[in-house]
């Protein structure tokens, strides 16, 4: 790539660090790798204290004119990192990466050619694969398609949309209009790993989104990465959740019965993260998924159960039951339908 000017930046790819030196070398690979390359990669180095500025160093020398590093020296948190790169952002449009999840080729090039057909679009997501440390495949998210085929979604059918299913939008796997995101602020920080899906459901329900039901990356799941960090603590996990509930309620962009619903999503939400490892967290899942003292105690019991492959599907059953999170219907249509790669694009207005 030779001296871009301002002018010639349309992609913009941030990734935010924090000593994730044995990853980000990785991760630029892949967005190196890409059929669409990105015109500017963004690294925000936030006060790390492993090798990372050290790779990332070795990174700009072999691509000087691509990389760029910009260093907080305090930790500040990955939302203040994200908002950071975003200030600095050139491109027409901005993707928001993660040090420690890989991309797939073809994102940038699908996710761009949506957002040029439907310009009134604000972003352009597709589905994720959940890997392990090891870089095997857990599954695939979201668990519940917003539709079956390559498709614009229009502001009103999203609106209806989520009050069946919800977390359509996963950021790792999504391209956005520079100037949407920046029109309503950026990240809320004080919202933690709760912020960036805040925000891609603001922009999808306001100007609409494209969704393509093909795999676009891998999202490692880290037992202490950030969202799970964020989770581990139910009173603080509790607080944001009911801080994002007012948010929504007093924002007409969203359905008046939004709000509550969100919660009980995000509730069940934080509990499958309590199930990911052994011994499972009890003690979120007395205080997320417990709407009673006999809903606590039942949770409880369902836990020491064995093998744990059958406690964790009964909690999740019982959970599902009791917080009604979306749409069972759509979530089984998902998993069948999933094994069908053979999208066809339409429009959903």
């Amino acid at each position: 790539m030779t001296d871009a000017t301002s002018q010639d930046i349309r992609l913009s790819a941030i990734i935010p660090n924090y000593n994730h030196g044995a990853f980000i070398g990785r991760a630029v690979d892949a967005l190196l790798a890409q059929s669409v390359r990105p015109d500017e990669i963004i690294i925000v180095d936030d006060a790390s204290t492993d090798n990372s500025r050290r790779v990332i160093a070795g990174l700009q020398d072999q691509h000087p004119a691509l990389i760029r590093l910009i260093t907080h020296d305090v930790n500040l948190g990955a939302i203040a990192a994200l908002n950071r790169g975003l200030t600095e952002a050139r491109g027409n449009y901005v993707y928001f990466g993660s040090a420690d999840d890989v991309t797939h080729p073809t994102l940038f090039q699908a996710m761009i050619s949506l957002l040029v057909t439907h310009p009134e679009a604000a972003l352009a997501c597709g589905e994720t694969r959940l890997v392990d440390q090891k870089g095997y495949a857990l599954g695939y998210r979201p668990i519940a398609r917003p539709t079956q085929n390559t498709s614009y979604i229009a502001p009103r059918r999203a609106q209806s949309l989520i009050l069946t299913t919800d977390h359509w939008i996963l950021t790792g796997a999504s391209v956005y209009r520079t100037d949407h995101i920046k029109s309503i602020g950026g990240f809320d920080a004080s919202f933690g790993s709760f912020a960036d899906g805040f925000a891609s459901k603001q922009l999808a329900l306001r100007y609409g989104f494209c969704f393509t039901p093909r795999v676009v990356a891998d999202w490692r799941i880290d037992p202490d990465g950030y969202s799970r960090k964020s989770a581990s603590d139910p009173k603080d996990a509790l607080a944001i959740i009911d801080k994002i509930r007012v948010a929504i309620a007093h924002d007409p962009t969203f359905p008046p019965q939004y709000a509550e619903l969100y919660a009980r999503r995000w509730r069940f939400a934080v509990c499958r993260l309590a199930l990911v490892s052994l011994p499972f967290n009890t003690s979120i899942l007395r205080s997320m998924g417990g709407k009673s003292s006999w809903d606590r105690a039942a949770l409880e019991g369902l836990a020491r159960l064995r093998p744990a492959t059958l406690s964790k599907m009964l909690i999740l059953v019982w959970l599902t039951l009791r917080l009604r999170p979306t749409s069972l219907i759509q979530v089984f249509r998902t998993f069948v339908l999933r094994r069908n790669n053979s999208p066809r694009h339409t429009s959903i207005n």
